[in-house]
């Protein structure tokens, strides 16, 4: 195949789809060879891209990105700039760079949100027709902004030097040199900010940048412009691209519209599949560190290796019905928010900013239309648009006529009947009466306090589960050490006999630890490998999950973490309690955990431990598929890179798990016992009163 695939006019001249389906097909790990002669490696499939992404010390970073990096910029950025720089660096400079996103600024930002696509929108109805690429540009510009602390007279700035500084590849060197001129222009802005920002400090992005600190040093001023530049940059264009190309999506399918407006519920999967047909991002680089082979291809140490991202999520492998824009597709492994330790840090407000334009759209356009011919972006980098000239007709009833929810809500809590697609943090004072005797009666039987509760909608569980259980195959982060090594299921009998006994002797609480033992010996990935990453905390919830952390060795000590998480059925769902949280949220997760039935007690760690982007290793001995497509697709509405390590799948969640009737004693209720693990067999009598943690089996 003589196309190539670095060359932008492709893009904007043609169709890659049938390219990238034959390279896929025929050549998964494509060398690429440049019309200068130069060479990299075009990684096309969807499993091929996961493994090279999720590999830093195999494919680093700290050597470009993307193609075409200017070799200077790149040399003085490497190590300083977020999106170019290695563990353990990384991390730290991540975790500098979430801590930015308080409780405050989300709430700022959701106003602005609002506000902002709601002017844009009523503005481009007024008008008739309207270049839509303008529209969407809008309330990104206006998101970056307010987080960096830009004051809003001159968000207009932004918003000309920023469609100009990253609009199509420059084809002279006259067009270049008005890129760079606008490009320079926002910078020296910035630099301008930063000294505002040392003198005063606000709740901002560039505070946190101008005071952040990695190992007792302030981050230098190349680091804090750089970082600037790589923010603006990925949460501009990125986002403006995404709702283009989700708007033209919808004029092209308009039963799915159709269909999102009858079920707005669906918004949360509408926007996860908005962001897979789309992808952006064209392209991920990295370079390798060694000799190594990749889908059958010898790599040499020094190439450029790079994924091919929409191709990977048109793979046929991995998503039924690649090609057509399904806005209920579950299970939905996208990789349009890369995957691995470089997971996109600003995803949680990509779709939040995605969300408020659809659901705006969604109450004020009863139809778009296209007026004009579609120009795709003259690119390699960004799969995106120049022009999308369109006409929005206005709903027929109103912007009344649909009942909406605030953004950050749907992904937190219920608001008008639609559920949140996560939980909802509580605090003790606004729980009922029951609820509260509830929460007292488990914090006495455990001898302990919670200090953070979390509750579950019923509906929400439901559709983690239910979507999980009709969806097929296991996700692709779900590694099953018995698919491959039998004696993992044979071990795991033995830990299903002893758990299921009336009674239980030291022979057999020594017989169920050491089976323990040996599934966790069986896993592909040793739990003491992924503990040794610097910067990693370890979370070992319960009794089980603490003793075989310890025998394992990797509970760090002295700051030993293992908190008690417990699940409380109460009227109308389902809280879990934790005792304890780190001193600070997690960039790299390890949970050592002996069963994953349901899912919800680590769905409610995730949600209170990981930051935003955070990278999760969950090693556990058994799970049901329920729980596990569940916990995978819970990870990815917090924003998670989440891979779960098992040594065997089987079983199912008990039918009953979804009662909730406090009062009939005969009845198992929403978390009680029913996610026990399989087999699970039909439980009648009294429920069982919960154990004394002194007498759990090990």
């Amino acid at each position: 195949m003589t196309v190539d695939l670095s060359d932008p006019i492709f893009y904007q001249e043609s169709d890659p789809g049938p390219v990238w389906a034959r390279l896929r097909a025929e050549q998964p790990v494509h060398r690429n060879v440049r019309a200068n002669g130069e060479y990299f490696w075009a990684v096309m499939n969807h499993r091929l891209c996961t493994e090279m992404l999720t590999d830093p010390a195999v494919y680093s970073s700290e050597n470009g990105m993307r193609l075409d990096s200017d070799p200077r910029v790149l040399a003085a950025a490497a190590g300083r700039m977020l999106n170019v720089t290695d563990p353990p660096r990384h991390d730290k400079m991540r975790k500098v760079i979430s801590a930015a996103f308080t409780r405050r600024m989300v709430d700022r930002l959701e106003a602005t949100m609002r506000r902002t696509a709601a002017a844009a929108i009523d503005e481009a109805i007024e008008e008739g027709e309207c270049e839509f690429t303008t529209v969407a540009q809008k309330l990104p510009v206006s998101v970056i902004c307010d987080m960096m602390g830009v004051p809003q007279e001159d968000w207009g700035f932004m918003v000309e030097r920023t469609r100009f500084a990253w609009s199509s590849t420059a084809l002279d060197k006259a067009e270049e040199a008005r890129k760079v001129q606008a490009h320079t222009e926002i910078l020296i802005y910035f630099q301008e900010l930063a000294e505002r920002r040392r003198a005063d400090p606000q709740d901002d992005l560039m505070s946190a940048l101008v005071h952040g600190e990695i190992d007792g040093a302030r981050l230098s001023e190349q680091e804090v412009f750089y970082n600037c530049d790589a923010l603006i940059s990925g949460g501009n264009e990125t986002t403006r691209h995404a709702t283009v190309g989700g708007l033209l999506a919808f004029v092209d399918n308009p039963g799915q519209w159709r269909t999102l407006r009858d079920e707005p519920v669906l918004m949360e999967s509408a926007i996860q599949e908005v962001v897979r047909y789309t992808t952006p991002v064209m392209h991920a680089l990295r370079t390798a560190t060694t000799d190594v082979e990749l889908g059958g291809e010898r790599i040499s140490a020094g190439d450029h290796v790079v994924a091919w991202l929409p191709s990977a999520n048109r793979d046929a492998e991995v998503f039924a019905d690649p090609d057509r824009f399904l806005i209920d597709r579950s299970p939905n492994r996208h990789l349009g928010f890369i995957q691995g330790n470089h997971y996109c840090i600003g995803s949680a407000l990509a779709k939040l900013e995605l969300t408020v334009m659809f659901d705006e759209l969604q109450r004020r356009v009863e139809v778009a239309e296209l007026t004009g011919p579609v120009r795709r972006l003259r690119s390699n980098l960004l799969w995106g648009f120049d022009s999308l000239p369109v006409r929005l007709l206005p709903r027929k009833h109103g912007t009344g006529a649909r009942a909406t929810t605030s953004a950050a809500s749907a992904m937190r809590c219920p608001v008008d009947h639609t559920p949140a697609t996560t939980a909802r943090r509580l605090h003790r004072a606004e729980l009922s009466p029951q609820a509260r005797r509830t929460v007292e009666d488990y914090e006495g039987r455990y001898r302990t306090s919670f200090d953070h509760l979390l509750h579950f909608d019923p509906q929400v569980l439901r559709t983690l589960h239910g979507s999980a259980q009709g969806s097929g195959d296991l996700p692709s982060s779900v590694r099953v050490a018995s698919a491959t090594n039998p004696e993992a299921a044979e071990r795991m009998a033995v830990v299903t006999a002893v758990a299921n006994l009336p009674q239980q002797q030291d022979a057999d609480r020594e017989r169920y630890l050491q089976a323990l033992l040996d599934i966790y010996g069986l896993l592909p990935v040793q739990v003491a490998t992924a503990a040794a990453v610097p910067g990693t905390t370890v979370l070992a919830p319960e009794r089980e999950g603490r003793i075989l952390a310890d025998l394992l060795g990797v509970t760090p000590h002295p700051d030993r973490w293992a908190p008690q998480v417990k699940r409380m059925p109460v009227d109308g769902g389902l809280l879990v309690g934790v005792d304890a949280l780190p001193s600070a949220g997690a960039d790299r997760l390890v949970v050592v955990d002996g069963v994953v039935a349901s899912g919800v007690t680590l769905m409610a760690t995730l949600q209170l431990v990981a930051n935003p982007g955070a990278t999760v290793d969950v090693f556990t001995c058994h799970a049901t598929a329920e729980g596990a497509r569940a916990l995978t697709r819970y990870a990815e509405h917090l924003g998670l890179s989440l891979t779960l390590h098992v040594g065997h799948v089987s079983g199912m969640l008990n039918e009953k798990f979804y009662s909730v009737e406090p009062d009939a004693p005969a009845t198992l209720v929403l978390g009680d016992i029913g996610d026990t693990i399989s087999p699970v067999a039909a439980t009648t009598g009294a429920r069982p009163a919960a154990p004394d943690p002194a007498s759990e089996p090990a």
